[in-house]
């Protein structure tokens, strides 16, 4: 009988084990952002589905891959090292893939990953695909520097007519400052002798 209700047991502890591993394996299949398990050698041992999209390339081409000894990109790799000497480490770069099919700009975070025994057993890499927000960044730097050096003068006010910028060559045309401006409601600038119709 004691027999019988220590089957039970295990049975029941097995069943319960397997229902947390299937929803842990949901939530790391189903993340959004993507997900890689690396062993001591930066050997993918798993990966998940979003991963593979911000990759370009399908599971069976990326587990037994060796990230170390393959990736181009030096600042990715010594990140990577750092990690499986029990340092946490980001990366945020261009990474272009092995197969030289997908170009993106990436975010990655790089946390060791210990035995039971306490030993690094590896890494797990959580990363996600900034490609459009780099691009909205290089652009709105772009059109900063158009503003910065346009012939115009230029003043930005929020919708409550308060400045919040203005260029050089306001400056130069007006002799106010962006000091003097910005902070002034843009009615700053009439004259004191112009009536307020007009």
């Amino acid at each position: 009988q004691q027999v019988k209700k220590f089957r039970c047991k295990i049975a029941q502890r097995t069943a319960e084990l397997v229902q947390s591993e299937a929803k842990l394996n949901s939530i790391f299949e189903h993340s959004p952002v993507g997900i890689f398990h690396y062993n001591k050698q930066g050997i993918l041992l798993k990966t998940n589905r979003h991963f593979e999209d911000i990759i370009g390339a399908k599971k069976d081409g990326l587990i037994g891959f060796n990230m170390l000894e393959n990736i181009k990109n030096k600042s990715l790799s010594t990140a990577m090292k750092s990690s499986l000497k029990g340092q946490i480490s980001t990366f945020e770069g261009e990474y272009i893939s092995i197969s030289h099919r997908k170009k993106s700009y990436l975010e990655v975070d790089l946390v060791p990953l210990y035995s039971s025994t306490g030993e690094i057993d590896g890494g797990v890499g959580v990363c996600d695909d900034i490609t459009l927000q780099q691009q909205n960044t290089s652009n709105l730097q772009k059109l900063s520097r158009v503003v910065e050096c346009s012939l115009d003068g230029i003043m930005i006010t929020n919708t409550k007519g308060v400045i919040e910028y203005v260029n050089p060559r306001f400056t130069q045309i007006t002799g106010y400052s962006s000091k003097e401006s910005v902070g002034e409601k843009a009615n700053f600038l009439r004259s004191r002798e112009t009536r307020n119709a007009t």
